[in-house]
């Protein structure tokens, strides 16, 4: 095959590529309510310090390891929390908050 014929035939391998691609996936829909686990409690809690936190008063340890979601179901560390917010979470066997979903708008607006 001639120098001057290869490049066509990679551009129209390319073309064909492309022509024949699936769809793009489709983010999440802005706003769809996670399903949190019904075992989880409601409860206002301020930012963690210290390895504790305050919910509704009293004053919890946070577990080794402590899950925290953001209204956006990204996964943050402890130090991120700066205020006050309205959260579903679960105790471990030992007492210590291990899971902790801070809920949106939306989620707010649901219950």
């Amino acid at each position: 095959m001639p120098a001057g014929s290869i490049v066509p035939a990679i551009i129209s391998t390319i073309v064909n590529a492309v022509q024949n691609a699936p769809p793009p996936v489709q983010p999440p829909v802005a706003g769809l309510v996670r399903s949190l686990p019904a075992e989880a409690v409601m409860g206002e809690m301020q930012p963690p310090q210290w390895g504790q936190v305050q919910i509704d008063g009293k004053t919890l340890a946070l577990a080794p390891g402590v899950q925290i979601r953001n209204a956006q179901n990204l996964i943050v560390v402890p130090t991120a929390v700066q205020q006050a917010a309205t959260v579903r979470y679960m105790t471990d066997p030992y007492g210590k908050v291990f899971r902790v979903w801070i809920l949106s708008s939306a989620e707010l607006a649901a219950r």
